[in-house]
């Protein structure tokens, strides 16, 4: 924020009055991610003219920075030759994704612009839009260096200097294919540059490049960004064939696409079909329908632990002991079981999602935190029961100290195995949200409760 206002101003004075060389120097003092952050606090008409007054390269790095909704508002106020000569400039990747939106919005304009693009451009964003959402295909860009082994390094530099790639990861890395297009290796551009010119590629190149299926899920993606440290991975298809290569910047994209998804579903904020942006930014009822469905549930449970309430008061109300003071300590005790049952859950869902777990260190998981729920309400109860003694309640003191630890048992348990049950259905883990846990939870806490005082009085 402590950028973006001035900028804001000083990009609004130069769109009404400024020169060539003062466009030149706002370049050259500011990074186009704060002037693309600028430029999305502009109004459509002040965005529209600030990429007709821009005449740099830098504009397209500016536009591919901008959010889905502001390119294809500025798209859409473009000439048609425009705004194809901005899809053909940008990456492969994310001119696909753009023109994937506008394929949804507004499909006679996304077909008349790619009809104003070169035919090469045209096929390769064709291609990229068969691949389904999620997926390498989808992520991947043809925007890459290929160079035959038979080449010098000498040739393969002078391959690479005529192909003059755009400034990206991609551009440092070469990747060494065969006549037929199978990738034999990969070279780096350092390590070509260091390189005796006479030295054939296949003698310098990596023989074992890091690759990913074109079919393959964008999280196994991250996985294998973040397993070897990479910044470029070659995509392939069954036969080995390169297709394009994927980068790094577009692996944070999708851990910040999967963690938000992840967080709103452990919240019962979205379903499977339900996008966090439009959540967000989108219409009421959009909300409202993505939304309202895990609250009925809460409501759902709200009633259920009411009527367990009406349905045990007879036993506890001739127990020497006032119904307000045992109904007090209800919410203390859903309250623990909720929020013990959310850590677990949390915690087994990162788990599950970080690692290939097996059979048994599924089990492992669930037992170590049952464990640890015995430990919670071990140290738990003797603060709870301890309050409750004092107060002058020996009898409630007694079944709260029982009544916490069972629950806590139970809601690690629970926390735990329900995530596990759910990735073996393969059913996104995620899905065991607050709302389920802490629901199921208030019901079974109170029959543990109530059972507890009952049993506890009957027993003395």
């Amino acid at each position: 924020m402590m950028i973006r206002k001035p900028l804001v101003r000083v990009l609004k004075r130069l769109i009404d009055n400024g020169t060539s060389s003062q466009w030149q120097l706002l370049f050259q003092k500011h990074h186009v991610a704060d002037i693309a952050d600028a430029v999305s606090q502009l109004s459509l008409s002040k965005k529209k003219l600030f990429f007709k007054h821009v005449k740099s390269p830098s504009r397209i790095m500016v536009f591919e920075l901008l959010d889905t909704a502001d390119q294809i508002a500025i798209i859409q106020v473009l000439k048609t030759t425009n705004a194809a000569q901005f899809l053909a400039a940008m990456d492969k990747d994310d001119s696909a994704d753009l023109v994937g939106a506008l394929l949804d919005t507004d499909a006679n304009h996304a077909h008349s612009i790619l009809s104003k693009m070169p035919p090469v451009d045209q096929q390769a964003l064709k291609q990229l839009l068969m691949y389904p959402n999620g997926s390498a295909g989808a992520l991947m860009t043809t925007d890459m260096i290929t160079i035959p082994e038979r080449l010098t390094v000498g040739e393969a530099l002078a391959v690479y200097r005529g192909q003059a790639p755009k400034e990206s990861d991609a551009a440092f890395y070469l990747f060494v294919v065969n006549d037929d297009q199978v990738i034999k290796g990969v070279v780096t551009l350092r390590k070509l540059v260091l390189a005796n010119p006479g030295q054939l590629v296949k003698h310098v190149r990596n023989n074992y490049p890091i690759m990913v299926h074109v079919t393959a899920d964008q999280e196994d993606v991250a996985d294998l960004f973040q397993k070897y440290r990479s910044i470029v991975l070659p995509v392939v298809d069954d036969a080995h064939h390169i297709l394009g290569v994927i980068t790094i910047d577009d692996v944070v994209d999708v851990v910040v696409e999967e963690a938000s998804e992840d967080i709103l579903k452990m919240a019962g904020a979205t379903s499977y079909e339900a996008n966090h942006e439009r959540l967000m930014q989108g219409t009421f009822f959009y909300s409202l329908r993505h939304r309202l469905p895990w609250l009925i549930v809460t409501v759902m449970g709200g009633v259920m632990a009411s009527r367990l309430m009406i349905a045990f008061s007879p036993y506890v109300t001739n127990l020497g002991v006032t119904l307000s003071v045992i109904l007090s300590f209800v919410p203390l005790l859903m309250g623990l079981s909720g929020n013990v049952g959310n850590q677990s859950a949390a915690i087994v869902v990162r788990a599950l999602g970080l690692t290939s777990a097996t059979l048994r260190q599924r089990y492992q998981y669930i037992g170590r935190e049952c464990v640890l729920g015995v430990g919670f309400g071990g140290v738990l109860a003797m603060g709870v029961s301890g309050y409750v003694y004092v107060a002058g309640y020996p009898v409630i003191a007694l079944a709260i100290g029982i009544s916490v630890v069972l629950n806590m048992i139970i809601a690690t348990f629970l926390g735990s195995a329900l995530p596990v049950v759910l990735d073996y259905l393969r059913i996104d883990p995620a899905i065991a949200s607050a709302p389920f846990i802490s629901t199921s939870l208030d019901s079974i806490g109170q029959v543990v409760y109530f059972l507890s005082i009952i049993g506890v009085t009957t027993w003395l």
